[in-house]
């Protein structure tokens, strides 16, 4: 790894744990009520769209297919680009 990526790695470290403590402080009195019950909804529609999928006919095909997946260990490939 060159100094870049290492710094650009330690870079991007440093802004999702920033990222991660903000939004662990964050309360909902913190954001417009129009804001928090969108982003309920959201989660909302996430949960239930995950409950759905769970029960889906491809769900087994694609655990089996993820689980199998090379870069289950390494997520990045080596032969994309790193940005």
């Amino acid at each position: 790894m060159s100094a870049n990526s290492a710094d650009a790695s330690a870079n991007g470290t440093a802004l999702a744990t920033t990222l991660a403590q903000f939004a662990y402080g964050l309360r909902r009195d913190d954001i417009a009520e129009s804001a928090a019950a969108h982003a309920s909804m959201l989660l909302l529609d996430a949960v239930g769209c995950a409950l759905a999928g769970w029960a889906a006919e491809e769900t087994p095909q694609l655990l089996r297919a993820a689980r199998a997946n090379p870069w289950g260990q390494n997520p990045r490939p080596r032969n994309v680009a790193r940005v």
